[in-house]
């Protein structure tokens, strides 16, 4: 019997408020003929780890459809997330085939040796040169391409430095592999990029090459540096010239932060 009696006197006072007090409604027209109410705005962002991110050719010409191997110059990561910074194509190999020298090119002060068009695999150890055309390379450049998928924009830059060519304690002293009329490209029209269209690496395992390819903080998205294989070069003294397979390992290094 208290119950009862209490939500009746809960109830009275409910209605004794609604009619005498002189609270009013914000939905309520007013006396300067307005009503206002409010809304709260929420939105959240996550970054983007499940996307992958197709490679381009150089020059914004479409998708890198041409698989890694013999027939593509070029080394390419398929698995690049479009969150990523990364460096997802670079050059498969520096080939300059076999050539057959003489006591006379040891006298020549700088010994020259233009890149192949094709893979080592297809330069014959005689010194001759493969001329099948189901074995010519279907593409006739190499390149350097960034993917930047970051959120916050920031700088980067590519460096390469190449170790010494040796073929077991014999040494390609001096030695250098030169690319020359390199084309930089970025899909970011905001963005710029600079880059070394003439640059050399020297294979001595210490020396870098820095500022290959670099951005301003707007060049997101894809950029690359492209050149044909044939403006690719080997110099070294003639001195040091000597018979057997020599050897080298470029490596290039991509810098930039990444978004926490």
């Amino acid at each position: 019997m208290k119950n009862i009696k209490l939500l009746s006197t809960l109830a009275l006072s409910a209605s004794l408020l609604s009619v005498g007090s002189v609270s009013v409604s914000a939905a309520v027209i007013n006396a300067t003929g307005t009503a206002t109410e409010t809304s709260v705005g929420s939105a959240g962002f996550v970054t983007d780890n499940t996307t992958i991110v197709t490679p381009q050719v150089p020059g914004g010409k479409g998708p890198d459809t041409l698989p890694p191997g013999p027939e593509n110059p070029d080394t390419v990561d398929p698995n690049v997330k479009a969150r990523d910074l990364a460096l997802y194509a670079h050059p498969t190999e520096f080939n300059f085939g076999v050539t057959k020298i003489s006591a006379a090119d040891k006298q020549k002060s700088t010994v020259v040796l233009t890149q192949k068009k094709w893979a080592t695999v297809n330069n014959n150890a005689d010194g001759t040169d493969t001329t099948d055309p189901a074995k010519l390379l279907q593409r006739d450049f190499q390149s350097l391409r960034v993917q930047d998928g970051r959120v916050n924009p920031k700088d980067w830059t590519i460096s390469a430095e190449a170790s010494t060519f040796k073929n077991g304690a014999k040494t390609l002293t001096g030695a250098s592999i030169n690319i020359a009329s390199a084309t930089d490209y970025t899909s970011d029209p905001k963005g710029k990029v600079s880059a070394l269209k003439d640059f050399k690496i020297e294979a001595d395992g210490k020396t870098v090459t820095s500022d290959i390819l670099k951005a301003d903080p707007e060049a997101r998205f894809t950029s690359d540096l492209s050149w044909n294989t044939d403006k690719v070069t080997l110099e070294f003294p003639g001195a040091v010239i000597d018979t057997g397979n020599f050897t080298s390992t470029v490596t290039w290094t991509l810098a930039g932060t990444p978004d926490v």
